[in-house]
């Protein structure tokens, strides 16, 4: 038998939510940390979160666990107090019996038959119709209307050679530019096996660069960082129009491989999803943003743009 009072109960189911609710934000540092140090290129780093991040996993993790056992256990031996007691109270009252209203006869009083009166019934008189005769008209007959043919313009190309891009077909997002054009980045080849997920995912993704439509890119990879919840991004440089496309770690690592990068990191993946889905983007897309049109003559218009993959990959077959 539990002897403690009702308000001694929802104490105890707040305090046990309140160490769930601890629970929570420790493991999701946890898992802030570990996905930065998985999706970063520095190995040190990357390690360095890695150990970072394991104390934060062995508070959270038994809070969490703990919280949430206590807090059904909580909320349930309330349900019991509470439904005990209305139990008490209903036994407790007196039940008393209704008192009967006193009835009266009264005597009842056929109701007396009004007199009817028959009156002669005269039959209608009937209208006299008129016909008139009929005239068939014939309708009008309209002319019929010529539809106006309207011819578009010949698109003029730029003076580039490009033609003006159709903004919108491909509807794309204002994210602005993120690279910094008076810092140096160290653009390089990761054709080991340190940085090969990038690469071999630029490689694929962009045989043809969608900027000058060189069919030899030769992407470079280089690497920005920000202190943003968008997390860091990856810097892809055309070797020959030296234009510069960035996506997001998380898109690259992600959902940049398909399913399978999903499950094979699912803190970085889940993290994702939910960061797109409170910016209003597709939660299965992956995006990428020009930040720079280089020497390729393209209007800079284009860049701090974002489009999706499958639109950009589209652009350079104009």
């Amino acid at each position: 038998m539990n002897n403690k009072s009702l308000d001694q109960l929802i104490r105890e189911a707040a305090s046990a939510k309140k160490k769930m609710i601890l629970g929570i934000v420790f493991t999701a540092v946890a898992d802030f940390l570990a996905a930065i140090g998985i999706a970063t290129m520095y190995i040190y780093i990357g390690i360095a979160l890695l150990i970072i991040s394991l104390p934060f996993f062995g508070v959270g993790i038994p809070f969490l666990i703990t919280g949430i056992i206590k807090t059904i256990k909580g909320n349930r031996a309330v349900t019991v107090a509470r439904r005990n007691e209305l139990n008490a109270a209903a036994q407790g009252q007196p039940v008393f019996a209704p008192q009967q209203a006193p009835s009266y006869t009264q005597p009842v009083t056929a109701p007396q038959q009004a007199p009817s009166y028959t009156q002669p019934v005269t039959a209608p008189q009937q209208v006299p119709v008129y016909t008139q005769p009929v005239i068939n008209q014939q309708p009008q007959v309209e002319a019929p209307i010529q539809p106006q043919v309207q011819y578009a313009a010949p698109v003029q190309p730029s003076a580039g050679g490009f033609a003006p891009l159709d903004w919108q077909k491909y509807n794309p997002l204002d994210a602005g530019v993120s690279y910094n054009k008076n810092k140096e980045y160290k653009f390089h080849r990761a054709d080991g096996f340190v940085g090969s997920v990038p690469q071999k995912f630029v490689d694929r993704t962009f045989p043809k660069c969608p900027i000058c439509c060189s069919k030899d890119p030769h992407w470079t990879i280089g690497q920005h960082n920000q202190m943003s919840w968008k997390g860091n991004l990856y810097l892809f440089k055309c070797s020959q129009c030296e234009s510069i496309i960035s996506m997001s770690m998380p898109d690259v690592t992600t959902l940049g491989n398909g399913g399978g990068g999903v499950a094979a990191n699912p803190s970085v993946g889940l993290t994702n999803l939910m960061v797109k889905a409170s910016s209003g983007k597709e939660a299965g897309a992956v995006y990428a943003v020009i930040e720079s049109v280089g020497n390729s003559g393209v209007p800079c218009d284009c860049e701090g743009k974002e489009f999706k993959l499958e639109d950009l990959q589209d652009m350079y077959l104009r």
